[in-house]
């Protein structure tokens, strides 16, 4: 196999690991309908089960990208799949709602693992100047997630059961434990492939943890002003609009499938911008109008749904890509885990009340428009947030030449 094939490979192993770590969260949101029906839970309780994996990943996401930088990319890689596996199978095996909670909690130590396991393969296996594409392909694994769910879940479970359906995902670890092995050297066999780090070199660059605490901020702000979005779009589609649950997996297939594309591609792009502040504040703006278009929608009418879709893939589903290659410019390959870690636990935080809050709202008030309201405002301050750390930025390079 030629080193640009294995290269390919490699990129779409990492997909698929960022892929696994983020489908627990969309096959709940596509089989809300059914849950919610078999387990007789109210909004609040479902929200609560998204809201238990995030508090488990933000509580775990740093001690993660310790264990990553520790014990190497490989070995947590083949933790990641295992514990995707116990998820997706002990949520298909619960008999009632309790049973549920513990099996999304190792989803949350699974998705604490995602971003820093991949980010450290990329800098330790992959040189500087290819890392672009490939944190664009990585990346596109999560939203790859949601089509995978969006398509398969609601056809799966028309023929296997919701239960069922959710089982059958386990296979994707079984893949995943073997192209590991096959593809991700062994800790001595490690080549410096990419930037190699030493133990000298263990520290945070020049000034940029300052930079890594307002990505953190807007990363909370995105994930708290998005996550209810992913999670509750195709339940806000069926009890809107009463269309099924197939029309509903589709909405989220769709988001998926424009949120794959816009993660791949940004990539390579973000990889050409230097102040990375500036795409990501357009991402937030963008994000936020797409959310107002789902707000209008329930009363306009359900075709602007499709519009909200394609505007939320292109900002809220992707803006992630840009914000880790920010990250991995800011520190030390030695540490990146570390770093991923901080800013995933700020995500993690901003996403876990999310669902609940969300999901609160709208039982209160019977409907979904005040909690899409509210995620418009908190998609507006990352915006003002990300801007903030463009003008910084410029005032120390405005600094620098003065100096």
């Amino acid at each position: 196999m030629t080193g640009r094939l294995r290269t390919v490979w490699f990129g779409l192993l990492l997909a698929l690991a960022m892929g696994v770590g983020s489908l627990p969260l969309y096959a709940l949101a596509v089989l809300a309908p059914y849950l919610t029906a078999d387990l007789a839970l109210s909004r609040t309780q479902f929200g609560l089960l998204a809201t238990v994996l995030l508090v488990v990943a933000a509580l775990l996401a740093t001690s993660m990208g310790r264990l990553v930088d520790s014990f190497g990319g490989r070995r947590m890689l083949i933790v990641l799949f295992a514990a995707f596996a116990t998820t997706v199978i002990g949520v298909a095996a619960a008999p009632a709602y309790l049973y549920v909670l513990p099996a999304v909690a190792v989803g949350g130590f699974a998705l604490a693992i995602t971003n820093p396991v991949t980010n450290q393969l990329v800098v330790r296996h992959i040189a500087a100047g290819r890392q672009g594409w490939l944190i664009g392909l990585k990346q596109s694994g999560a939203q790859l997630s949601a089509v995978v769910a969006g398509v398969f879940l609601p056809a799966g479970a028309l023929l296997l059961g919701w239960r069922g359906a959710l089982a059958a995902l386990g296979v994707l670890s079984v893949i995943g434990v073997v192209a590991t092995l096959w593809l991700v050297p062994a800790p001595s066999q490690a080549s410096a492939a990419g930037s190699r780090p030493t133990r000298a070199r263990a520290t945070l660059r020049g000034d940029p943890l300052r930079a890594v605490h307002w990505l953190a901020a807007y990363a909370c702000l995105m994930a708290a002003g998005g996550g209810a979005i992913t999670i509750y779009l195709p339940l806000y589609v069926v009890e809107r609009f009463q269309a099924s649950p197939e029309l509903a997996g589709l909405t989220a297939a769709g988001l998926g499938l424009v949120g794959f594309t816009a993660r791949f591609l940004s990539g390579p792009i973000s990889g050409q911008i230097r102040k990375l502040s500036v795409p990501l504040t357009v991402l937030a703006f963008v994000s936020a109008v797409a959310t107002a278009l789902l707000w209008a929608a329930g009363y306009a009418g359900f075709w602007l749904v499709w519009g909200a879709v394609i505007l939320f893939g292109l900002s809220g589903a992707a803006w992630n890509t840009t914000s880790t290659l920010a990250v991995l410019r800011e520190v030390d390959p030695a540490i990146v885990g570390q770093a991923s870690g901080m800013v995933l636990r700020a995500a993690y935080t901003g996403g876990l009340l999310s669902p609940i809050g969300f999901g609160f709202l709208v039982d209160q008030t019977g409907g979904y428009g005040i909690g899409l309201l509210v995620a418009i405002l908190l998609q507006v301050a990352a915006a003002a947030t990300v801007f903030r750390l463009y003008l910084w930025q410029r005032g120390a390079e405005d600094s620098a030449r003065l100096a």
